[in-house]
């Protein structure tokens, strides 16, 4: 038990030190705020930060990729590459993050649940 100090961070093995990605999420969280706006590293628009629920970011049902606007979708944390006035940048192009966003945010296991 580690009733003090940072908690525990994920380990890649010997010899290959912590997850880069897990790192990145650590540094950027706190500085995302509800109503950023979400690009990808091309530039192009992703959505609008609703909240960060765990190691997810929850974006506002207008940004829905579907067209629907009924539904929050929800993008991992490692995914953000900077924080930067009011814009969150990721790793990868806008086109590609609106196909990885899922209906359902994951655990840090990765496993998904649905929110209620």
């Amino acid at each position: 038990m580690q009733p003090f100090g940072p908690p525990k961070r994920s380990f890649d093995g010997p010899g290959k030190g912590f997850n880069q990605g897990e790192r990145r999420m650590s540094a950027q969280a706190p500085a995302i705020r509800e109503h950023m706006e979400i690009v990808g590293n091309d530039g192009g628009h992703v959505g609008t930060v609703d909240r960060v629920e765990g190691d997810q970011i929850r974006l506002v049902k207008g940004d829905d990729p579907s067209g629907t606007g009924r539904d929050h979708h929800f993008l991992p944390l490692k995914a953000v590459e900077a924080v930067s006035g009011d814009k969150v940048r990721l790793t990868m192009s806008a086109a590609r993050a609106r196909n990885t966003s899922t209906l359902v945010a994951g655990d840090a296991a990765g496993t998904p649940h649905r929110r209620h």
